[in-house]
């Protein structure tokens, strides 16, 4: 598909979203030296030399089907590494990635009834007993599209030390449910140890009509060291950000707001943990988990079918009101059973700082009597 070259200025430009300008320097090469007239966008990529990143001006790219790799839109992949392609940066929010609307051709994988959904926009993969190193996605937006089925935005597979950064996404993980096959991620990072996501936002919504629609905004799977710093993810439909199976978590200034459980889309977790361990910290979290209706969501949740997590803390969150006394909410579930079949392991409270305070961990079941934001935070069942 021909890229189309008119310039975007000021439609994705929001407050918040600063262009970080185009990369430059020997590790880098331009769209338009690489470009071939009638080049899909694919083929671009696939002329880049030098372990470089492609770096793009302001505008609109487009590309179209689940057609590469392992129906994926854009695939970086090895055995390229070393010698091709490790990356895509734009300008800012204005360099816009899409895929051509009802372009795809994978409406049996995309709407599969068992498994993971395997489609997605962009992917970074190496193999696993190959891992690699480097890779960059930096200063654009992935928008999604109308496909007839649901689908990931953005995957890094078996990539350490990757750097995602400042990334706008919208309506680019449209999904069902909060577990697979309806799950999908805006962000996926699978197997890609100390992977940095930061100056992000992830916006759950529709592009055009603001609907929640997207499942999860992001997800580590099976990995170790994930680091987050500044992402703010909003209004997805079923899911929340997530870290399963993930060893050492760090972040800092994580904004999680306005996530779903379901129909009728209101009042969903803050922070997902399943399976994790090592040390785990969140630093000034933001999460608006109960403020559309009602009052069921949980700041957090920490279940594990592995082993007791020991070293958990969130430090000085900014939080709306929990179910009991308006204080801070983490589900240690009694009846969590894994994938696996494996119950409960977790039994270590957490520790939650707020105000340079530790406070009391209290449990649900026995009252909020003398409870108070400032002073508890609450354990349910």
């Amino acid at each position: 598909m021909t890229q189309v070259w008119t310039a975007q200025a000021g439609v994705l430009k929001r407050r918040g979203h600063s262009d970080t300008g185009r990369p430059t320097g020997p590790g880098y090469v331009r769209y338009e030296d690489v470009y071939v007239s009638g080049d899909t966008l694919q083929q671009t990529i696939d002329r880049v030399t030098g372990n470089r990143v492609l770096t793009f001006p302001e505008g609109e790219f487009t590309f179209s089907d689940f057609a590469q790799g392992y129906f994926e839109g854009i695939r970086i992949a090895h055995p390229d590494w070393g010698n091709g392609c490790r990356g895509l940066a734009g300008s800012g929010p204005g360099t816009v990635f899409k895929m051509v609307p009802n372009s795809s051709t994978k409406q049996t994988e995309g709407n599969k009834t068992t498994g993971t959904n395997a489609c997605t926009l962009i992917t970074a993969t190496a193999l696993e007993t190959d891992i690699r190193s480097d890779i960059e996605f930096r200063n654009f937006s992935l928008i999604g599209t109308e496909q007839g089925h649901y689908y990931n935005g953005l995957k890094v597979a078996y990539c350490e030390d990757a750097i995602i950064d400042n990334l706008y996404l919208k309506g680019a993980a449209p999904g069902w449910a909060g577990v697979p096959p309806g799950e999908t991620f805006g962000i996926s990072v699978f197997r890609s140890p100390r992977t940095t996501l930061s100056n992000c936002e992830i916006d759950g919504r529709h592009p055009d009509t603001n609907e929640p629609i997207c499942a999860s905004p992001f997800g580590w799977n099976s990995t170790t060291d994930a680091i987050v710093n500044n992402v703010y993810c909003h209004d997805s439909g079923w899911g929340m950000p997530t870290f399963w199976d993930t060893i050492t978590i760090h972040t800092t200034d994580l904004r999680s707001e306005y996530h779903a459980s379901g129909a009728p889309k209101l009042n969903g977790v803050g922070v997902n943990h399943e399976n994790v361990g090592g040390e785990i910290r969140h630093v000034r979290p933001k999460i608006i988990c109960n403020s559309r209706t009602g009052n069921v969501g949980m700041h957090m949740t920490l279940q594990n079918g592995v082993a007791d997590a020991t070293d958990v803390q969130i430090i000085e969150p900014t939080f709306d009101p929990g179910h009991t006394a308006g204080c801070f909410s983490i589900m240690i579930s009694d009846n969590y059973i894994d994938p696996q079949g494996r119950t409960q392991k977790q039994v270590t409270m957490p520790t939650v700082i707020k105000n340079g305070i530790t406070l009391t961990p209290r449990d649900a079941n026995m009252g909020d009597a003398g409870a108070t934001p400032d002073n508890a935070w609450f354990r349910f069942h």
